[in-house]
C-alpha cells in the first residue's frame, strides 16, 4: 500500500514537472503538451524537447503499473483455491487499470490548468477528442505492459514498453511520406494531436493517423490483449 502511494505521488510530481517544463521551454501547442504530443519536424532539437515533455508522465504512469500483476498474484492464489473465476480476476485487473488511468489524466488536466500550461480551446470538440485519444493510447500501452508481464516479468515488460514508446516516436519522425501506413505500427502516434489530426499547425508537417481509424485500431488491440491475457491466466500454474 505504501509502495503504491509513493508511486502515485511520483506520477503526480511528473505532471507538475511537465507543466513547469512546458512553461519554461515556451513551445507551441494547440491544446496542451500531453494532448498534442510530438510534432513531425525536421528539427531534431525540437523533437527531443517535445518528446521530453510528453514522455515523462507516460514513463511514470508505466512505472506505477509495473509489478502490479506480480503483487496481485499473492492474493489471487488464495482466491483461486476457493474456485474464484480466473477470467473475472484478469478482467478486474484491466478495469482497475482503466479507472486509475482516468484518474491520472483527470489530475494531469487539472495540473495543466493550475499552471496555465494549456490553451483556452481545450474544451472544444477537437480538444475533447484529443483527450480521449490520449487516454485510449495510454491505456493500450499499459495493457501491453500487463500482458507482457504475464510472460517476461515486471522489469523486462516495463523496459520493453518504454523502449518501444521512445524508439517508435523517433523512428516515426524519420519515415518518408511514401510509407505513411507504417505510422499505424507505432501506438504512441495515436495519442498525439500533432500526429492524429486533432492539433493542427502550419509550422509542422501534416498528420498521418486518421482519428476514426485510430480509435478502432486501439479498441481492437485492447480487446485482443484482454482476450489473450485471460487465456494466459487460465494456462498458468499459480499454486
Amino acid at each position: 500500500m505504501i509502495r503504491q502511494f509513493s508511486f502515485f505521488l511520483f506520477v503526480i510530481s511528473s505532471f507538475i514537472v511537465q507543466a513547469i517544463f512546458l512553461n519554461r521551454f515556451q513551445l507551441f501547442f494547440s491544446y496542451s503538451s500531453f494532448i498534442d504530443g510530438v510534432p513531425f519536424t525536421s528539427s531534431h532539437n525540437l523533437v527531443y524537447k517535445y518528446l521530453l515533455i510528453w514522455y515523462l508522465p507516460v514513463a511514470s504512469m508505466s512505472l506505477y503499473f509495473s509489478g502490479h500483476l506480480e503483487d496481485m498474484k499473492k492474493y489471487a492464489i488464495a482466491l483461486f483455491v476457493r474456485s474464484y473465476n480466473r477470467m473475472q480476476w484478469m478482467l478486474n485487473q484491466y478495469v482497475h487499470a482503466f479507472v486509475v488511468i482516468v484518474i491520472f489524466i483527470f489530475i494531469q488536466t487539472f495540473i495543466m490548468f493550475l499552471f496555465h500550461a494549456y490553451s483556452e480551446n481545450i474544451w472544444t470538440a477537437n480538444g475533447i477528442k484529443g483527450l480521449y485519444m490520449y487516454l485510449s493510447t495510454i491505456y493500450t500501452l499499459i495493457c501491453v505492459q500487463l500482458f507482457l508481464e504475464l510472460y517476461v516479468g515486471a522489469r523486462f515488460s516495463y523496459l520493453l514498453v518504454n523502449l518501444y514508446v521512445v524508439f517508435s516516436i523517433l523512428l516515426s519522425n524519420e519515415l518518408p511520406r511514401g510509407l505513411n501506413w507504417m505510422h499505424y505500427l507505432f501506438i504512441p502516434n495515436y495519442g498525439m494531436g500533432f500526429r492524429n489530426g486533432v492539433s493542427r499547425s502550419p509550422i509542422f508537417e501534416p498528420y498521418v493517423i486518421h482519428f476514426s481509424i485510430g480509435c478502432l485500431i486501439l479498441l481492437f488491440i485492447q480487446c485482443l490483449l484482454v482476450y489473450f491475457s485471460v487465456q494466459r491466466t487460465k494456462q498458468m500454474d499459480w499454486l
